[in-house]
């Protein structure tokens, strides 16, 4: 049931905080139909900046979100170093 295309399409992960292995996990249920992503990270939870999300994550919920329309990513810690705001117009 979980794997049902049409629970994917307004993904909601904010109640709880969301790692990125655990994102990683639910990857493979991620649709092209997929239109709102929205996650809460642990940066209040950290005494120092550690990247919550990589470039790598981001650019594969990229290929497999291909018509996402927004994404929401509620206290994290992006490194603009090494994540290009490029990548989220891709």
């Amino acid at each position: 049931m979980a794997s049902d295309w049409s629970l994917w399409i307004n993904v909601e992960f904010r109640p709880s905080i969301l790692e990125e292995r655990l994102l990683l996990e639910y990857l493979p249920l991620l649709r092209e139909t997929t239109e709102t992503i929205s996650t809460r990270g642990f940066v209040s939870h950290l005494p120092a900046r550690i990247q919550c999300m990589s470039k790598d994550l981001l650019s594969r919920i990229g290929k497999a979100c291909p018509t996402l329309k927004k994404f929401i990513a509620e206290e994290h810690y992006i490194d603009a170093h090494d994540v290009s705001f490029q990548l989220f117009l891709a």
